[in-house]
């Protein structure tokens, strides 16, 4: 009889190839999961591997967010650069996201928050590739805005909660809204 752990469990075996040769390991693996051979599979690696997986498609999602709002910022804060490629850009993004959630649709659960880390990417991005000041562009995508007041001169603004940060326009509300409206079109297109 093999050996078994404290809890009676068998011991799955490491197989060295893991560490020396990744390629041939997951054709070892493959093969014996497709023989039934699990008791002779690297159970724990292949395990790892399965989650690391599932991060790579997070890390996909939050990387296409990141492109598309990019673009969305540039598109609102530079009007007078506005070109095909970058309206292009956000065109393939969307279609993009849309087929990552339709192939991943669990993710969609997780959207407004990875949209929120996908954000601050975006301002980064967008911060270095326009030359402004990463100030210029709003703290945060989806939560920012969670109450209106008037200012003096009369016209809509946001404020932010906390922080001590100064009120937006209300034309920043509606690029909120723009990305909010894209990424509940990324969700819904994909139930």
């Amino acid at each position: 009889m093999g050996s078994r752990t404290t809890s009676g469990e068998p011991v799955m075996p490491k197989s060295p190839l893991y560490d020396t040769d990744f390629y041939a390991w997951t054709e070892e693996q493959a093969a014996l999961l497709r023989e039934g051979r699990l008791s002779s599979a690297d159970v724990e690696h292949i395990a790892e591997e399965i989650e690391s997986m599932g991060r790579t498609e997070k890390r996909e999602l939050i990387s296409r967010l990141a492109v598309l709002m990019m673009h969305l910022l540039k598109l609102e804060f530079q009007p007078g650069r506005r070109g095909s490629s970058w309206r292009a850009t956000v065109r393939l993004q969307r279609r993009e996201l849309r087929r990552h959630l339709e192939d991943n649709p669990s993710l969609r659960a997780k959207l407004t928050e990875l949209a929120e880390d996908a954000y601050t990417d975006a301002r980064l991005r967008a911060s270095a590739e326009t030359g402004m000041d990463e100030a210029s562009f709003p703290w945060a995508c989806l939560g920012l805005w969670s109450r209106h007041s008037a200012t003096t001169s009369g016209r809509a603004t946001t404020t932010v909660e906390g922080e001590g940060r100064e009120p937006f326009p209300s034309s920043l509300c509606l690029f909120a809204l723009r990305l909010q409206l894209a990424l509940d079109l990324c969700n819904l297109l994909v139930k």
